[in-house]
């Protein structure tokens, strides 16, 4: 792995664009976001592919999750979806509590790619709402399309990313 970037966000901030950031150099691409705040309670972290500086938001995103969470007892659950404009990570919002922030593991394969469609995998651990209902989650995003993408922008579908420190790796085949 090589480090490409890295940075934080520490003030309410709508997104965290990374033109150019995916190039023929790497195949693959680790994504760790930690202290992962938003400013409202309960939202999702969401993503579009970019294609120089224009997302694309076509519906061709598709999710898919596994979580097991404690609220007193243990429990779990899925999480799907298709056709969407925009990536998903994660099934269920995270809190907005600096003591509740969630930690992101995000690979994603080669996004350079013409011969298949965009697939990225994630783990999230993942403080909900309160320090009594704790969630770790496993799924996976595909997006149905064989075009190359060189930038990705992170974004909340409603409201602001708070406060999280973010790395991104490249790994060479």
């Amino acid at each position: 792995f090589v480090k490409l970037t890295s940075g934080s966000i520490t003030s309410s901030t709508a997104n965290l664009t990374m033109d150019n950031l995916f190039s023929s150099t790497y195949r693959a691409y680790k994504f760790i976001f930690t202290d992962f705040n938003p400013v409202s309670n309960n939202q999702q972290l969401y993503f579009r592919y970019r294609v120089g500086t224009t997302d694309q938001s076509d519906n061709k995103y598709t999710h898919g999750s596994v979580l097991s969470y404690f609220n007193g007892s243990n429990s779990t659950g899925q999480n799907t979806s298709a056709n969407n404009t925009g990536g998903r990570i994660g099934g269920w919002g995270c809190s907005n509590l600096p003591a509740n922030a969630g930690q992101y593991s995000i690979l994603l394969s080669d996004p350079r790619s013409t011969r298949s469609a965009k697939t990225m995998f994630y783990t999230i651990v993942n403080p909900k709402e309160s320090n009594s209902y704790w969630t770790w989650e496993s799924g996976m995003n595909v997006y149905h399309n064989n075009q190359a993408v060189d930038g990705i922008k992170w974004y909340i579908a409603s409201g602001n990313i708070l406060y999280m420190n973010y790395v991104v790796y490249g790994l060479k085949h």
